[in-house]
């Protein structure tokens, strides 16, 4: 098999093939959902809670607005959102993954959010909501694992009311290389050592780290989200861009 046919990210592990990923992601996240959150604390050293509140704090959202967290885990943005916004918003929680969505509803009833959101299970390709229906859709760290990226933004397109705001936010392409340098040595040898330690599945991480590092650059997903009919679309980089913050509106 040649290089082509088994491509490999830079961290060296093979590159999962698009028409088993769907099935792997799931798969992935089944096996995970427990250690989850501690998973994310560790490998962002905790600053992952502060990007999310960032993102969050972008929406511009009225009383009577319902928005998308789509893709949410254990619904982190869903609770920033209604930390924001408290009931004069409804929020639909939206993941693929049950064990994942469960975990995420009872993390929310954990923190006494119960009103004014809804959870739902599907995949980002194919929303189950009717078109003009959401002034804003939120993807935290989700946009990567989607088997089709454009199709998605389409999809999200079409839900979204003309106006209407989406926002990303996902890990991306350091630009200093200083903080490649670092870290790439923290995916290569740290992320495999905590994968080993807290779960009986390593490949699970390793699949995270090759999605990261394969992930298209912060000017690629701009020009998909314009081609899937976004406008005033814009970047925010944090860490030097090691995290970036996409965010367009509906034409």
């Amino acid at each position: 098999m040649n290089a082509e046919q088994n491509p490999r990210s830079q961290f060296g592990h093979d590159v999962i093939d698009a028409k088993d990923k769907q099935a792997k992601v799931q798969s992935i996240f089944t096996t995970v959902s427990d250690q989850y959150d501690i998973m994310n604390d560790m490998m962002s050293l905790g600053l992952h809670y502060g990007w999310k509140r960032q993102a969050v704090s972008y929406t511009k959202l009225k009383k009577g607005d319902f928005v998308l967290d789509l893709a949410c885990g254990t619904c982190d943005i869903s609770y920033y959102l209604y930390e924001r916004y408290h009931t004069d918003i409804d929020i639909v929680a939206a993941d693929p993954n049950f064990a994942m969505l469960t975990r995420g509803k009872r993390h929310l009833l954990n923190h006494g959010i119960f009103e004014n959101i809804q959870f739902t299970q599907h995949f980002a390709e194919v929303l189950p909501y009717q078109d003009n229906h959401f002034a804003c859709v939120v993807c935290a760290f989700g946009f990567r694992n989607f088997t089709q990226q454009s199709k998605a933004l389409e999809e999200i397109a079409r839900v979204l009311k003309p106006g209407g705001q989406c926002v990303i936010l996902e890990f991306s392409q350091p630009q200093a290389n200083i903080l490649k340098k670092l870290y790439h040595g923290h995916a290569r040898y740290v992320i495999p050592e905590l994968g080993r330690w807290l779960t009986d599945n390593p490949d699970a991480y390793r699949y995270l780290i090759d999605s990261i590092a394969t992930h298209p650059s912060q000017e690629q997903v701009i020009h998909m989200m314009q081609q899937a009919g976004f406008d005033l679309c814009r970047v925010t980089n944090i860490l030097s861009g090691l995290v970036a913050i996409h965010r367009g509106y509906k034409c």
